[in-house]
């Protein structure tokens, strides 16, 4: 039973740094000013130790249901790493979000906040996924187009200055690309719970074909 041990404590340290990249993410989104220095680094080094933990874990062979969780919490580490560099890269910028330029991008990135905040506190990530998969294409399709315009001139701002255009134009990429790494990381964070919840019962229905199996009458005379 050690590696589903092991699992479940993963599981449950993955869902608390979640969270605390959601609420830093939610600080980002009102001003740079309002997120704690050093705090993404600090989730950073978090999220390495987390995945030297499971990568270290030590399978059986037959126990699929286990490895399949393993590989979910893998997925959603990668996706986790991938979203607080983006978040790093937008604070760096510089760029004030809270500008009615970026108006488009948080409407969608504050519901696909919530959603996933509100399905790790529920635990109800299933029942928001597809929302969250709505509101991830839909930013994706608006950056699309919202970069477009800015890089073509056709959002009638002044598209003099080169490197600022470029600089708007990764903004967008980067709001684009962190709500699609929230659906992801609530995505395998879903699948890691319902392996989970597949190996138990796998567990309970094994212990229980024991038990009846002791309550039958001897056969031998």
């Amino acid at each position: 039973a050690l590696p589903a041990v092991a699992l479940e404590a993963s599981q449950r340290v993955l869902e608390h740094t979640t969270v605390q990249i959601l609420q830093a993410y939610r600080a980002l989104l009102a001003g740079s000013a309002a997120l704690e220095p050093g705090r993404l680094q600090a989730l950073g080094r978090s999220l390495e130790t987390t995945y030297a933990f499971v990568s270290r874990i030590e399978m059986l062979p037959s126990d699929r249901a286990a490895t399949a969780q393993r590989i979910a919490q893998l997925h959603a580490i990668d996706h986790l790493l991938r979203l607080r560099v983006r978040l790093d890269d937008l604070l760096r910028a510089g760029i004030d979000l809270t500008s009615p330029r970026y108006a488009w991008a948080l409407s969608h990135n504050q519901t696909i906040l919530e959603l996933a905040e509100r399905g790790l506190r529920e635990h109800r990530l299933t029942d928001m996924l597809p929302e969250l998969q709505v509101n991830a294409v839909g930013l994706t399709e608006l950056s699309r187009q919202m970069r477009h315009e800015l890089l073509d001139g056709s959002d009638d701002h002044d598209i003099s200055d080169a490197a600022t255009v470029l600089l708007k134009a990764d903004a967008y990429r980067g709001l684009e690309r962190t709500g699609h790494h929230l659906w992801r990381i609530s995505h395998y964070l879903d699948l890691c719970d319902t392996y989970w919840e597949c190996y138990w019962d796998a567990v309970s229905k094994a212990t229980q074909d024991v038990l009846q199996g002791d309550q039958q009458p001897s056969l031998q005379k």
